[in-house]
């Protein structure tokens, strides 16, 4: 390559720096100098498209300014938003350990969340008639270790078949709208101290609302402290049989309480008609309800012939094997003018509430009594 061409392809590469007065002096004297004396660059650069200098758009200070205020409005809203959150978490956090520290009632507490939360989903499958998560979490407040491990299981199946029957015949044609449940601390007459309470209402598509209260029992699983025997008159006799089968699993132990404080009551008050069916009523209200007229009858004559009962015992709950049901050993003492006799019977237990012996189950010890008084106890409950 000649040093004329070499020349040429130095100064085409320096046009376009040239042309803007961008290049060295040193490089503006050389392209004078060739443009002078080169026609082929002459021509080149004459002909070479000068770029267009845009200039810089000067922004609007109207529109930047309405601009910078609207992120910042939005920075603040945000600021602002995130300050009212993490004020309530503060403020949640210190209720929430407040009431775990003190557990005073009516509080909540990061316990009661949680135990709210598992309740919740016990719950959905209970309303739905799945009881498979019920079975395994709820006490049964019963030692079936004293006589086979493998009669709980036997009586938790029957537990199981006995809530399918009743909640389809309660709830088996329709279906849950809703399910509230809260819990808080509360003191109740189960457990003897203050506890994370569960109150839970469930609404059908029907109208229908099952109510229902769960607690934790000393062995850390669910009982239910509702329910059973209720007696409210907007309830249907099937949705009260479902959720006496509820509370009947955990095999509560207070259950003939009621009768062993009434009967006790009907000494010295013989001659009163209205006080004698009342006491009959209530002594028959742990019973089953299609054993409660017949009862009531009974009591209400024995008290009637002048007899009272001074003294009612039951013990703990046995099981029956053979029936597959729990009973009470139980000890009744009548008194008439003569002496006293005493009656040894079994009264059995199921979801409906109590089941009265019949005569051939009883024994009787009498004690200087007549012998009219051995018979009518006999048949107090047959």
């Amino acid at each position: 390559m000649s040093k004329n061409d070499l020349n040429c392809k130095i100064a085409e590469d320096l046009m376009p720096l040239y042309s803007e007065k961008l290049c060295s002096p040193e490089s503006q004297d050389f392209m004078k100098e060739h443009l002078a004396t080169c026609e082929n660059c002459r021509k080149l650069f004459v002909q070479m498209p000068i770029p267009k200098i845009v200039p810089d758009a000067v922004p609007d200070e109207k529109k930047s300014f309405l601009r910078i205020q609207k992120k910042f409005r939005r920075n603040l809203f945000q600021i602002i938003s995130l300050s009212i959150l993490s004020s309530a978490l503060l403020l949640g956090i210190g209720y929430l350990s407040y009431g775990q520290i003190t557990k005073e009632p009516g509080f909540q507490s990061f316990e009661t969340i949680c135990q709210n939360m598992e309740i919740k989903e016990i719950v959905k499958a209970i309303a739905v008639g799945d009881f498979e998560k019920y079975l395994q979490t709820v006490s049964v407040n019963f030692d079936f270790a004293l006589y086979d491990n493998t009669f709980q299981q036997e009586f938790l199946e029957k537990s199981k078949k006995d809530l399918e029957k009743t909640y389809q015949a309660a709830f088996g044609n329709t279906s849950v709208e809703t399910i509230k449940t809260i819990t808080c601390y509360q003191i109740t007459n189960v457990i003897p101290e203050v506890v994370p309470v569960s109150v839970v209402t469930v609404i059908y598509q029907d109208g229908q609302k099952m109510n229902l209260c769960l607690m934790r029992n000393l062995d850390g699983k669910f009982i239910v402290n509702s329910g059973y025997l209720s007696t409210d008159e907007e309830s249907s006799k099937e949705e009260i049989a479902f959720r006496n089968c509820l509370r009947y699993v955990c095999c509560q132990k207070d259950m003939p309480e009621e009768f062993t404080a009434t009967v006790l009551k009907a000494k010295g008050v013989q001659n009163n008609e209205k006080r004698q069916k009342t006491i009959s009523h209530v002594a028959t209200f742990r019973f089953a309800p299609e054993y409660r007229e017949n009862l009531e009858k009974n009591f209400l004559e024995f008290y009637q012939q002048g007899y009272y009962i001074s003294e009612c015992y039951f013990s703990e709950l046995h099981y029956d094997k053979d029936k597959n049901l729990l009973y009470h050993l139980v000890t009744v003492t009548a008194q008439d003018a003569q002496g006293s006799a005493i009656l040894l019977t079994r009264i059995y237990s199921d979801y409906n509430g109590l089941i009265p012996p019949s005569q051939d189950m009883g024994k009787i010890y009498a004690d200087n009594c007549s012998e009219k008084l051995t018979e009518d106890l006999l048949k107090l409950f047959g």
